[in-house]
């Protein structure tokens, strides 16, 4: 199984003015040059060139991060690797350059598909031979992973063909400053390493760290 970019993010909760998003404010308070590239996307809906991600509020594109941002949350997405260090960066300079909004949780969510029905996943959910699996199956689980509240949710897509597993790791927290000690203590990586012990632990699948 492969990470699907797209469906991973890093989502922070709180109470954001998306109106601020431009690229002279992008360039000034993310990047390191007033030169570096920022592709807009504006509310109202709209592609990200290059990126394949469709947002319906304010976002923007820039080095290896898509970020959007709406009233209610800030979400940031890989474009074209697992470089996992790019939102890092810009989550720890946002949380400098916002200190003061009011937030009450992040998530780091990760997102593994792979061609194809799994019958590794789909034995474990039933007895029935494949073929008489429904179009779409889903399950879930609330589970304690190492401490850290983890919500996993299977779906096996049969009309698309397609399987796929997603983690996300919940974290409450009730300012911006506990975020950057957080992210040092569960850097993106170990959470990535986590979910594919716990996959190959729990169905014997493979997934790409």
């Amino acid at each position: 199984m492969r990470l699907d970019y797209s469906g991973s993010t890093f989502v922070i909760v709180g109470n954001w003015n998306p109106h601020i998003l431009n690229e002279a404010w992008i360039r000034k308070n993310l990047l390191d040059s007033p030169l570096e590239p920022v592709n807009m996307a504006f509310k109202g809906g709209g592609d990200i060139a290059g990126s394949g991600f469709h947002v319906s509020n304010i976002a923007a594109m820039f080095r290896n991060v898509a970020l959007a941002v709406s009233s209610d949350r800030l979400e940031l997405n890989l474009i074209h690797s697992n470089d996992f260090g790019d939102i890092e960066d810009c989550v720890q300079r946002l949380c400098h350059c916002q200190p003061n909004t009011l937030v009450s949780a992040y998530g780091v969510n990760l997102t593994y598909i792979r061609d194809g029905i799994s019958k590794e996943l789909i034995n474990s959910f039933t007895a029935d031979p494949l073929s008489e699996m429904s179009f779409t199956q889903n399950h879930r689980y609330a589970i304690h992973l190492d401490g850290i509240t983890t919500n996993i949710a299977i779906e096996l897509n049969k009309i698309e063909n397609k399987s796929a597993i997603a983690f996300n790791f919940h974290f409450k927290i009730d300012d911006l400053s506990e975020l950057i000690p957080r992210i040092d203590e569960f850097p993106i990586v170990t959470l990535n390493e986590k979910a594919v012990q716990w996959v190959s632990e729990q169905y014997g699948l493979r997934l790409e760290s």
